[in-house]
């Protein structure tokens, strides 16, 4: 089996077509049916149905397993070139974290202390709204430690549980419409106009289970900055629903109702043992276990986010850059990041 019998077959299925898949990689559309007739040859398998119309090019069940493993040959392939990379350069590698918006500050501050107290560690962090691009760069071996939204369904990669972060509405003080009283239903709650996340998989979580139940929320501001969220409700009054982890914790501006019909997000940790060189991967979760007990739920006793001091408030609500090694990184410059462009774009198996 060729390797770039592989890199064909993986233009096909995402192409639907040998003319394109050879527009793709530089081949003519010949070249691209004999390499695929060629791989179906040496596994003794049609890999490909080749319909007799003009219609899409589709893989059989057998082509699919192949290319599935394809995928992760593909994933070696990177981890080993990165890791030839950097022994060539001999630096210092920093710590690649991957974070979303709605995790990166308050849930990652507590874990680095305990990690990386002098600030000596050099951090990168990866920023993303999918959880799948996580995945596949943990394979890659361009990520060491991704926060990942619970659970997830690939096997590539180890997962442990670190918080239970309930969905809590968020209301400017004394708006006596948005009080908990008022909202013991649901339905009430729909009702509201509402601010929220835009893109990160919280706000999927949220449209999952309003769809579920066949609610329909007015949300007239979606962003993924909690502090724009929290300015947005105290001028205009419109309450916020958002995970307890991002709410506001001054008790003198805002009043947080807790909404139990709402199931809570479930954050944890992801990582691929098999690259942890150098003991930095299990460190980092050794931390985190340390920084949550698992499944810690993130509201205190009296359904209230914790009160900080407002130092205390700051280091939480994001990290102070300018005091430590830490960068940040984006896979594409919006945050409707999609795995196929980030992984497949040009490059070749």
């Amino acid at each position: 089996m060729d390797l770039r019998h592989l890199i064909t077959l993986r233009a096909v299925a995402e192409e639907r077509s040998f003319v394109r898949a050879a527009a793709r990689i530089g081949y003519t559309q010949s070249a691209v049916s004999q390499q695929i007739a060629a791989l179906e040859r040496a596994l003794g398998r049609r890999l490909v149905e080749r319909p007799p119309t003009r219609t899409e090019i589709r893989l059989t069940a057998a082509g699919a397993i192949v290319l599935r493993h394809a995928e992760v040959i593909s994933a070696e392939i990177a981890a080993t070139r990165n890791e030839l990379e950097e022994l060539e350069r001999q630096l210092p590698k920093p710590l690649r974290i991957g974070t979303h918006v709605s995790t990166g500050g308050p849930v990652l501050a507590a874990t680095l202390e305990i990690f990386d107290p002098t600030r000596a560690e050099q951090v990168e962090l990866v920023d993303s709204a999918a959880d799948d691009t996580f995945v596949d760069l943990l394979q890659r071996g361009e990520l060491d430690i991704a926060w990942v939204h619970l659970p997830i369904t690939s096997t590539a990669v180890e997962t442990t549980d670190v918080l239970v972060d309930p969905f809590v509405l968020v209301v400017a003080h004394g708006d006596t419409r948005a009080s908990g009283r008022a909202l013991s239903d649901l339905r009430a709650v729909v009702r509201l106009k509402m601010a929220t996340l835009r893109a990160s998989p919280a706000r999927e979580h949220l449209r999952r289970f309003f769809t579920e139940e066949g609610l329909h929320p007015e949300f007239i501001l979606e962003s993924d900055d909690p502090a724009l969220l929290a300015e947005f409700t105290q001028t205009s009054r419109v309450p916020s629903l958002v995970p307890a982890t991002l709410a506001p914790c001054n008790r003198e501006a805002f009043d947080i109702v807790r909404l139990p019909r709402i199931p809570p997000r479930r954050l944890g940790v992801a990582w691929c043992p098999s690259f942890d060189h150098d003991g930095r991967r299990s460190r980092f979760v050794d931390a985190v276990t340390r920084a949550y007990e698992p499944s810690v739920e993130i509201l205190g006793s009296n359904g209230q986010p914790p009160r900080y001091s407002s130092a205390e408030q700051s280091r939480r609500n994001g990290l102070r850059l300018q005091n430590s090694p830490i960068s940040r990184s984006f896979p594409r410059a919006d945050d409707e990041t999609r795995t196929h462009d980030l992984l497949h774009g040009k490059e070749t198996l």
